[in-house]
C-alpha cells in the first residue's frame, strides 16, 4: 500500500513539474522533444531533403546530373551535398573558379582583338582621307573601338545551384521507372 501511495505522489510530481513528460516522468532539457518517445530536437535536420549530387573526375571536371539518383559516370567520384552550408561553399568555390575562367577568356578576347585592330588601322586611316563619307565611317569606328575599350571586364559568373535558390514546385514534372511511374518534381 506504501507503495502504491509513494507511486501516486511521484506522478503527481511529474505531472505538476514543467520539467518532467507527465506521461512517463522523463526528465526534459531545453531542445528535448516534448512528447514520448523523448530525444534531442535539434540533433535532426529540420526536414530530411535528397542530397545535391556532382561528379568529380581527376582532373577537377565537374558534371551536374538531373537527378541525385542517377549512376555515378566511370571514372568519376560522387559529391554529395547534405547541407545548405556545404552547399554554399561548392557554391563559392565553383563560382569562383568559373569567374576567373570567364575574365581569363574576356582578357584573351581583348587581346586578339587588339592584335587585329591594329593589323586594319591603316585601312581604317585610309577611309579617313577618302571622302567625306569616309571619313564619318572611320569617325564612327573610333567612336566604336573607344566605346570596347572602356567596356569593363565582366563581373561575376553566377553560378548557383538552382533547386538552391528558386521556388521548385513549379517545375515540370518527370516519370519514370525510379518513380513508379509517378509524376515526380
Amino acid at each position: 500500500m506504501e507503495d502504491a501511495i509513494k507511486k501516486i505522489g511521484e506522478r503527481m510530481r511529474w505531472e505538476s513539474d514543467p520539467e518532467r513528460c507527465s506521461k512517463c516522468g522523463e526528465k526534459l532539457e531545453k531542445g528535448d522533444w516534448p512528447y514520448c518517445p523523448h530525444g534531442n530536437a535539434r540533433g535532426r535536420d529540420a526536414q530530411v531533403a535528397t542530397p545535391t549530387v556532382v561528379f568529380k573526375n581527376k582532373n577537377g571536371k565537374y558534371k551536374f546530373p538531373g537527378r541525385s539518383n542517377a549512376p555515378t559516370p566511370k571514372g568519376y567520384q560522387r559529391i554529395e551535398l547534405n547541407t545548405q552550408r556545404a552547399r554554399d561553399k561548392f557554391e563559392k568555390e565553383f563560382g569562383a573558379a568559373e569567374t576567373a575562367k570567364l575574365r581569363e577568356n574576356w582578357h584573351q578576347e581583348q587581346i586578339g582583338w587588339e592584335q587585329t585592330l591594329k593589323h586594319n588601322k591603316a585601312g581604317l586611316e585610309y577611309l579617313r582621307d577618302m571622302s567625306p563619307q569616309g571619313r564619318q565611317l572611320y569617325d564612327q569606328c573610333m567612336t566604336d573601338i573607344a566605346k570596347r575599350r572602356e567596356k569593363p571586364s565582366p563581373g561575376e559568373a553566377g553560378f548557383h545551384i538552382e533547386s538552391n535558390h528558386f521556388y521548385t514546385q513549379g517545375r515540370e514534372a518527370w516519370c519514370d521507372k525510379d518513380t513508379g511511374w509517378k509524376d515526380r518534381k
